[in-house]
């Protein structure tokens, strides 16, 4: 009674949030002191009781996040979180922070880039670039998460997919008085399969593309996208991942020109990858992973683009430093070894740095990878010949209260060019965005971006080096009229400032979509 008593005292209030964590539904419990906090489960719900919390408040739930229901027990004041039986859970604690994950934490697959971003295709279908930034599908609410109906085949699963969109769209470009505008639609069939292999398992996922354009020159075009990806225990602490990436591709010019250096011509690529990692774990306390990776791009047509072959190779130490915080240490080499008609891109590149994964603060879950690079390009003339720098990349995200999410993101990264002598471009920038609801079951995004591309040597037509700001805006509107069926509103506006004659443009426009995304069983 005394030990129940001075708990009372000592113990302050929590506050807990339904939220999705690493595509896990979860719970986050913040507060002083939550040592005694215990979590059990039954048939039904998992468990969390707060020995002697004076409060407990329950923060507005994440989109997909698990029902929870608030209660009290022997233990002292409850919140439980709906589980069904058998699903396994785990508990991750910090100082000032629990987290309660449900599930098995899923496999990620590499996913194609904007294979359904309606937005950043419009922007590629005016005579300009392709944005950094576009508002992302998922956070706009344009598309929800469905329950997932699953065919199981012995140990295989089979999980069918679709996704239809219709879309009318209208550009303006500044030197061009009429507006073009488009209509396209989009149909997205696809399967992923899963299966158990060895020790480890296996997974597939195959997405092909179809658009129909109309009032267009554009062709009528289909993208093939196919990933997977394989987790293997090879001994006691030891594991092997593995991934595959293929596409055959046209209007997705973020896979073969990440920088934004041109809109490349809208020529037909075709894009192989594959990586392994090889895994010691030691529980964090000082795990070791060593990987390679390989990507080739061949364009079938003439472009301002250049066929690649592109190496890295990487060392890496990680520690946890505390549940969800880890710090690694790594150095890097990689090579570019396949540059027909383009020797100046031949290049070698080194790297040795630190990468944080963790949280700013409570709730705040922070990313961030320093890194110094040399890059050296044999063939290149003067300044292009070589690099020397700091690279980083960080991501910083919030959620508020009432649903709002806040999402930071910035770069600092080289890659190869293909701008006359150029062996290499420096692109650096940011982006921000807020989403969240509305009433009338609306959603909003609104989000703006500024990115800068610096080259080492002078332009021909200018007598200085070429500079490219690109300056973008967002916002979005959309309503979910049944389960699968969705209203979408978005309007769109970039800006690309060069000094280089007939590079400056800029686009902008509107986008009214009707969809229909169903994530069931189709056999």
């Amino acid at each position: 009674m005394i030990a129940l008593f001075l708990a009372l005292l000592a113990a302050g209030p929590v506050q807990v949030q339904p939220v999705v964590e690493g595509g896990r539904p979860a719970l986050r419990v913040a507060g002083e002191d939550l040592q005694e906090t215990t979590v059990t489960r039954d048939a039904a719900a998992v468990h969390v009781c707060f020995v002697g919390a004076s409060a407990v408040e329950v923060l507005p739930a994440a989109p997909g996040a698990p029902a929870i229901a608030s209660g009290t027990a022997e233990c002292g004041q409850r919140i439980s979180i709906e589980a069904e039986e058998g699903l396994p859970f785990e508990v991750r604690r910090e100082p000032g922070l629990l987290l309660v994950l449900l599930g098995e934490e899923p496999l990620q697959l590499p996913t194609p880039a904007e294979s359904s971003d309606m937005i950043a295709l419009m922007a590629q279908l005016w005579p300009g670039r392709t944005p950094p930034e576009a508002p992302d599908t998922e956070a706009s609410g344009a598309v929800e998460e469905q329950e997932r109906l699953v065919l199981r085949m012995g140990p295989l699963e089979l999980r069918p997919l679709l996704t239809l969109f219709a879309s009318a769209q209208t550009g303006t470009l500044e030197d061009v008085p009429e507006p073009s505008k488009y209509g396209m639609l989009i149909l997205e069939p696809g399967l992923r399969a899963t299966t158990g292999l060895l020790d480890g398992r296996l997974q597939l996922q195959y997405v092909p593309t179809f658009r129909g354009f109309r009032n267009t020159s554009f062709d009528d075009a289909v993208s093939h996208h196919a990933n997977g990806r394989l987790g293997l225990e090879l001994l006691p602490l030891i594991r092997l991942d593995g991934y595959g990436h293929f596409a055959k591709a046209e209007l997705e010019t973020r896979e073969v020109d990440p920088g934004y250096e041109y809109f490349f011509g809208l020529r037909p690529f075709t894009q192989y990858g594959a990586g392994a990692v090889l895994g010691y774990d030691r529980g964090g306390l000082a795990d070791v992973d060593l990987s390679l990776d390989w990507r080739r791009t061949d364009l079938q047509e003439e472009t301002q683009f250049f066929d690649n072959d592109q190496w890295f190779a990487r060392a890496q130490v990680r520690r946890e430093l505390g549940a969800q915080r880890t710090l690694a240490l790594f150095y890097g080499l990689g090579w570019a070894d396949r540059v027909p008609g383009r020797v100046v891109a031949q290049s070698d590149v080194r790297e040795i740095g630190a990468e944080y994964v963790g949280e700013l603060r409570p709730l705040w879950p922070l990313r961030l990878m320093l890194a110094w690079q040399t890059r050296e390009h044999e063939f290149a003339p003067g300044a292009s010949r070589d690099f020397t720098g700091l690279v980083a990349e960080a991501g910083l995200s919030h959620q508020f209260a009432r649903g709002l999410t806040l999402e930071l993101t910035g770069q600092r990264e080289t890659y190869l060019s293909a701008f006359e002598d150029n062996g290499y471009y420096v692109n650096k920038g940011g982006r921000l965005q807020l989403s969240g609801g509305l009433p009338l079951q609306l959603r909003f995004v609104v989000a703006g971006g500024f990115y800068r591309n610096d080259y080492p040597l002078p332009a021909a037509a200018l007598g200085v080096p070429r500079r490219d700001d690109i300056k973008s805006f967002s916002i979005g509107l959309s309503r979910n009229v049944r389960d699968s069926i969705f209203i979408r509103l978005d309007y769109h506006l970039e800006e690309r400032d060069s000094n280089l004659p007939g590079l400056s443009n800029r686009t902008g426009g509107f986008m009214f979509g009707v969809g229909f995304t169903r994530r069931k069983e189709l056999l």
